[in-house]
């Protein structure tokens, strides 16, 4: 802004004779600076709203890539549930056939208890186990806040109080919280692929 003899005499002393009290000269260098500024303030409101679908695309996005990978884990739960139970149980089943039962029952009562331990035990330990994986991440998360709020004393009391946790995962997991954590997950991935 470029001052005039009128905006010196102004800053020296005040207004000579004749003259007003508001120099219009400078009244509309105040009024040009404030519709500069206006525009500037209304470009940078323009460009922060146009980063926040991106930035909250991002976040979605990032949020969308953990769903994805606690999805994949969690078949890897239910699968190793099902595995630690059919493994033993077609083993035991085996030996029975073989003629070395391991339980006083004979043969068949054998095999046919394995049976039974197949077609309920294997599904229910994979619910288990996957139910459990899906609990643990919720607790893990609680944790997280309590240990934060605690601060260093948290870090010391959570390896304390880990079966606690432990045994709090698979109760949520088991009576409900793995489905409703598992929904999330699926609906937060499928809330990134409609953003794709």
């Amino acid at each position: 802004m470029k001052y005039t003899s009128l905006d010196k005499q102004w800053a020296i002393g005040g207004p000579t004779r004749g003259q007003s009290q508001k120099s219009p000269r400078k009244a509309t260098a105040v009024h040009d600076d404030e519709e500069q500024v206006a525009q500037r303030q209304y470009r940078i409101q323009q460009r922060v709203q146009a980063m926040q679908p991106r930035d909250a695309a991002a976040k979605l996005t990032g949020r969308a890539a953990r769903a994805r990978g606690a999805l994949l884990w969690s078949r890897v739960f239910l699968w190793a549930g099902v595995v630690l139970i059919v493994i033993p149980t077609v083993g035991q089943a085996v030996s029975a056939l073989v003629g070395r039962p391991t339980s006083g029952l004979g043969t068949g009562q054998t095999v046919l208890a394995d049976l039974l331990i197949l077609v309920v035990g294997a599904p229910a330990m994979g619910y288990v186990t996957w139910a459990t994986y899906w609990g643990w991440i919720w607790t893990w998360r609680w944790a997280g806040r309590l240990g934060g709020y605690l601060g260093g004393l948290g870090l010391l009391l959570v390896p304390f109080f880990l079966w606690i946790l432990a045994t709090i995962a698979l109760i949520y997991g088991v009576l409900g919280g793995g489905i409703y954590e598992w929904h999330k997950a699926r609906q937060l991935v499928a809330e990134a692929k409609g953003l794709a």
